[in-house]
């Protein structure tokens, strides 16, 4: 009976173990963009810019998303025109979509789409993220994500509107581009990035 007893309780350790998980993924999700944003705030990134093939760029980033929209019940949905090209830093644009996308996932209910549009319209390129998630406040929106009566700082924000946001105002502004924050239609946040087609060297200073 002793032995019994000393033995370890299988159902305690699974709990404490996915316990753990959870707190990786979080810590994780924390790390990650810290670190991306304080490598495109070093004065020396400069990633070359470049014209590229719009749908190869995004199939391979959709085979990334894939396994955690899976997860979550989520169907990615692509939009882009035949032969469309975008010129611009492709990694770092990478990066702004990566985040925008791994938001709205999180965000959306199962059974739901989430939609990815890529157009290269005159004077300017566009890339879109749609969703029929929690959304945003309409003060929100206009406020960049930042919270209602948040401070306009990293700590301040939310999940949803924290520092994956300021990573792609970033990515924006090293594009003389802009973000824009908008509710879906039926309900969700569609978020848009839009930049010229010549990229500016950016004068003004880097975004908070």
């Amino acid at each position: 009976t002793q032995l019994l007893a000393r033995q370890p309780d299988v159902t305690q350790q699974a709990v404490h173990q996915a316990h753990l998980l959870q707190a990786v993924e979080r810590l994780t999700r924390l790390v990650n963009p810290l670190l991306k944003l304080a490598e495109l705030e070093e004065p020396d990134h400069a990633e070359p810019t470049e014209t590229f093939d719009t749908a190869g760029w995004l199939n391979a980033a959709l085979a990334l998303w894939q396994p955690l929209a899976q997860a979550h019940g989520v169907q990615l949905v692509t939009h882009v025109e035949p032969g469309t090209r975008l010129t611009g830093k492709p990694q770092t644009l990478h990066a702004a979509l990566d985040n925008l996308v791994h938001n709205a996932i999180r965000h959306s209910p199962p059974g739901s789409t989430l939609t990815i549009r890529a157009q290269d319209d005159p004077g300017h390129h566009r890339l879109t993220v749609a969703d029929n998630g929690c959304g945003m406040s309409a003060s929100q929106r206009l406020n960049g994500g930042v919270p209602d009566g948040a401070a306009p700082n990293h700590a301040a924000r939310s999940e949803r509107s924290g520092l994956g946001l300021a990573i792609v105002r970033r990515v924006m502004w090293l594009h003389g581009g802009t973000l824009s924050l908008a509710e879906t239609a039926g309900g969700g946040l569609t978020a848009t990035l839009q930049w010229p087609h010549v990229t500016p060297q950016p004068d003004a200073p880097a975004p908070a």
